[in-house]
């Protein structure tokens, strides 16, 4: 849960998770920390009455636009029109293409701050990315 910025400090983010729930309108859920076996359960109550809960939980728990990481920040500062990987790449100062894409390129694609100007042919040689919507307003966010 920290490699995913949805924990506090080097915790499990089960507090930040429970917090953002309830800040949704919904029941307080509860959990079950087995330390142990490195494994969780988590309950949320009257679940079955929820009309949109599975999407709830989600933006509770992903949907943050403020825990975009410091390396989708760097990608979208040298963001200039529409640009081929390689030349995002270059403009970061980094050399190993697998560590960019990890890194760099998925999270900021997972985000949508950054979108492919031929999604349909995502590795056609002609793809490039631009700044999507979010990642402009991301980009003004940060200024």
């Amino acid at each position: 849960m920290r490699r995913i910025a949805m924990c506090e400090q080097a915790g499990t983010g089960m507090r930040m998770m429970r917090e953002e729930w309830q800040k949704l309108g919904h029941p307080v859920p509860t959990y079950n920390n087995d330390r142990a076996w490195k494994a969780f359960e988590f309950f949320i109550p009257e679940l079955d009455k929820e009309v949109d809960t599975a999407s709830d939980l989600m933006k509770a728990m992903f949907g943050r636009t403020d825990q975009v990481t410091g390396e989708v920040q760097r990608l979208l500062a040298v963001m200039k029109g529409e640009m081929k990987r390689q030349e995002i790449q270059a403009g970061l100062g980094l050399k190993h293409e697998d560590h960019f894409r990890e890194k760099y390129l998925k999270p900021a694609m997972a985000a949508a701050a950054i979108e492919m100007t031929i999604p349909d042919k995502p590795r056609s040689s002609k793809q490039k990315h631009r700044l999507a919507q979010k990642g402009q307003e991301l980009m003004l966010d940060h200024r």
